[in-house]
């Protein structure tokens, strides 16, 4: 049945909802397959808030110096949520990062670049805000 979200079925609201109120009413996960082996490139899980993908990134190869063709990542995801993705950098670092809104985990070495044919699905937790049980009970 895989993941489930071939079987979600949404029906349009009939009356007014708050979401993305706060980075932690929307998160989402990037899912891939993709596992450290061995191989030229180091794997690392970005989690990030409030920032854009390219501007964590460019953080990321400025901190560690890296030029960059040698990173590569999936996908681009949104600046007003927590996000969890991943990137390589070719030569790597075996290291991790910890700054304001922005978290970097070395997994391991890979292959190749990380690239989009690497997620599987990206999962979504979205808040839905002013939704009463009486409301939520007629949808």
């Amino acid at each position: 049945m895989g993941d489930g979200f071939g079987s979600l079925v949404f029906r349009p609201l009939l009356f007014p909802v708050k979401i993305k109120q706060a980075a932690d009413d929307f998160r989402v996960e990037e899912l891939t397959d993709f596992v450290p082996s061995a191989g030229a490139f180091a794997l690392y899980q970005l989690h990030k808030t409030g920032w854009t993908t390219h501007d964590a990134l460019n953080t990321v190869r400025r901190l560690w110096q890296v030029p960059p063709q040698r990173l590569s990542f999936g996908g681009l995801k949104d600046r007003h949520a927590q996000t969890l993705q991943h990137f390589t950098i070719e030569a790597g670092p075996p290291e991790s990062l910890d700054q304001r809104g922005l978290r970097v985990t070395y997994l391991g070495q890979v292959p190749e670049p990380f690239a989009s044919r690497h997620i599987r699905a990206n999962r979504f937790l979205i808040v839905i805000r002013d939704l009463t049980s009486a409301r939520a009970e007629r949808t």
